[in-house]
């Protein structure tokens, strides 16, 4: 057992409707991307071989 201390955070944003929504899709997108990189993963595929297609799959960037 480590004798470092190990702390966690959390935070109660306060948003508007709009704050909300982008949150929401942002949230659920990075659900979708780690659930799909998980499957590809256990499927004993690379998580490397995988950027350039989830970048283009889920419209996303590299950084």
């Amino acid at each position: 057992m480590t004798t470092e201390m190990m702390f966690t955070y959390q935070t109660r944003l306060v948003l508007n409707d709009e704050q909300d929504n982008i949150l929401q899709q942002y949230a659920d997108l990075l659900s979708q991307v780690e659930r799909s990189l998980y499957a590809e993963v256990a499927q004993g595929k690379a998580s490397a071989s995988c950027k350039n297609r989830f970048l283009t799959r889920f419209n996303i960037t590299a950084r």
